[in-house]
Order: structure tokens, then C-alpha cells, then sequence
């Protein structure tokens, strides 16, 4: 994906309703795995990252995918898929 893809997705997704945007993501995280790391890896402020990755590091995933889901807003569906994805997401 070019940077300029990139972008063009993140303008479509900050002018998505909630609903649209959360349904979106989901076609997304089904169809092409590798589109959903890149159009998530920026979407959570440091400080939800680091809750995330400590309750992923003392083997809490239920509390993980709560403190995503509670900043998102997101489904129980696509909270589990972004927290599924966590760790590929750390290398990118």
C-alpha cells in the first residue's frame, strides 16, 4: 500500500459515522489482514497502547480487548481482532 492510499483511507475513516467506519473495519480485518494492521496501527493514543500491552504481557486478553473497546467504541467482534492482531502490530 502507497503512503498516498494510506492517507486517502484515514481521510475516509475520520469522516465515517461511528457505525459505518466500525462496519468498515470489520469487511476490512476479514478481507485483507494486512490492510487492517495498517489502517489501525495509529489509531490508539500511547497511553491506551501501553494499558493494552500490559494487560497483554500479564496474559489478561479479555482486559486488552476492554481498554481497546472502551476507547473505540468498537464491537466485541473487531476489539478481538485488533487485540488478535497486537503483536504483528508492534513490529510494523
Amino acid at each position: 500500500m502507497t503512503t498516498i492510499q494510506s492517507i486517502m483511507i484515514a481521510k475516509t475513516l475520520c469522516e465515517m459515522p461511528p457505525t459505518e467506519k466500525e462496519q468498515f473495519v470489520f469487511k476490512v480485518a476479514l478481507t485483507s489482514p494486512e490492510l487492517f494492521l495498517e489502517i489501525t496501527k495509529e489509531d490508539v493514543p500511547m497511553d491506551i497502547r501501553v494499558r493494552i500491552e500490559a494487560e497483554l504481557s500479564n496474559s489478561r486478553k479479555i482486559n486488552a480487548i476492554k481498554v481497546y473497546r472502551d476507547y473505540t467504541g468498537y464491537s466485541l467482534k473487531v476489539s478481538k481482532e485488533y487485540i488478535d492482531t497486537y503483536p504483528l502490530r508492534t513490529r510494523i
